[in-house]
């Protein structure tokens, strides 16, 4: 009687043991990497369940909006991922990007569906920072299939990922960024967003430099984003989000430029002040700019102030009569200089016998406190000479 009990007793643990390996088994889903790697990745749901799940668990999916943790998985493709709230944007290394409903979330996968063909993806996030598998459902096999190894990060838009907006007139923004160090400027390859939409795609420029998106409208609210994507084909990714608003268009009327005096060693231009309207600050003129052109060169001569009608240009000549370098002693060196006197010194002597050029630009200030330059201009004609 107590054998039987205790064999009685041994089949049901065995089969209640069995039951609980078996909903284990159907619950929670992995696969292993290989023989030399302990660790267990899980497994996407199957698609029978993801759909019973996703009927009753909205809830689950976390809203974020663009001002929020910046999240994002990235191929070493060049392909990435980013999420907007409760849509995920799919960005090819080149091209017109794809866009993607979450339908489903869970602790280990984002699941979404490619608005444009139904296409079902899985993408992993329960690993950061390392390359993980993303899956796509085969509806023919009945089974998920292994797709694109990606970068899952989060984090907010980075305090070392540096913008320097140089400055925002009515059509266009003229900024300029690095990451970590200009020093590593050729680490990353960028992509430009305006609102959302890619106008620029791989950027490979090799050093520290200015760039201009155009084309934008006047007094006008826009949402700025720079990728810069690793070079190392390590799925890198950094992203910096900003804001901007575009001055309104502020009209400055022709002005000319006339020679006042030729020397063998100076040269006195006069000009009039042109009419400001619709001004975002104050309808005047902030500076006067002069460059000057000769051949291949073109240099900053500095900035005249703003009621000024006549600025003279002083030129150093060596014992062949050559010109070795320019002085101004009626403009600042920058935007914000209080000291008068510019000197440039020319890398090889340019003849006298030589045509050179000065080209003249009205500036009207910004309206933005933290810009150091001007927001709009408008060129004068260009003076041509020789000296005496």
């Amino acid at each position: 009687m107590t054998i039987s009990k205790t064999i009685t007793r041994l089949c049901l643990g065995l089969i209640t043991g069995l039951f609980i390996f078996s909903c284990e088994k159907e619950e929670f889903q992995t696969e292993t990497l290989d023989a030399s790697q302990s660790t267990i990745i899980p497994a996407p749901i199957s698609f029978d369940e993801l759909e019973r799940k996703a009927l009753g668990a909205k809830e689950w999916i976390e809203t974020k909006t663009a001002s929020d943790t910046v999240i994002t998985w990235a191929s070493v493709d060049g392909f990435y991922y980013e999420r907007f709230g409760n849509t995920i944007n799919g960005n090819p290394d080149t091209g017109v990007g794809e866009t993607y409903s979450i339908w489903f979330e869970d602790a280990n996968y984002i699941y979404v569906i490619k608005d444009a063909d139904g296409e079902n993806v899985a993408l992993p996030k329960w690993d950061i920072n390392t390359l993980r598998f993303s899956f796509v459902y085969n509806f023919t096999e009945s089974r998920w299939i292994r797709s694109k190894e990606v970068r899952y990060t989060r984090y907010a838009s980075s305090s070392d990922f540096v913008i320097n907006i140089i400055n925002i007139p009515s059509s266009h923004i003229n900024f300029a960024w690095f990451v970590n160090s200009r020093e590593f400027y050729d680490d990353y390859r960028y992509d430009i967003f305006v609102d959302n939409e890619k106008v620029v795609e791989n950027l490979t420029y090799t050093s520290y430099r200015n760039h201009i998106v155009s084309g934008l409208e006047p007094d006008t609210n826009y949402d700025i984003k720079v990728i810069a994507k690793s070079q190392r084909s390590d799925a890198g990714l950094r992203i910096k989000n900003f804001s901007i608003k575009t001055d309104t268009r502020t009209l400055i009327s022709k002005f000319e430029v006339r020679l006042v005096e030729v020397t063998q060693h100076s040269v006195t231009l006069g000009y009039n002040i042109p009419e400001v309207t619709n001004s975002p600050t104050v309808n005047e003129i902030e500076r006067f700019e002069f460059r000057y052109l000769s051949g291949s060169t073109n240099i900053r001569l500095g900035y005249a102030d703003g009621d000024n009608t006549e600025v003279t240009f002083e030129f150093i000549r060596n014992a062949n009569g050559d010109i070795t370098a320019i002085y101004s002693p009626e403009t600042r060196s920058s935007w914000l200089g209080t000291v008068y006197g510019v000197s440039r010194v020319f890398d090889t002597p340019i003849p006298s016998t030589e045509e050179m050029r000065v080209h003249p630009s009205a500036l009207v200030r910004t309206n933005d406190p933290d810009e150091s330059t001007f927001t709009n201009s408008r060129s004068g004609n260009t003076i041509n000479f020789q000296l005496l």
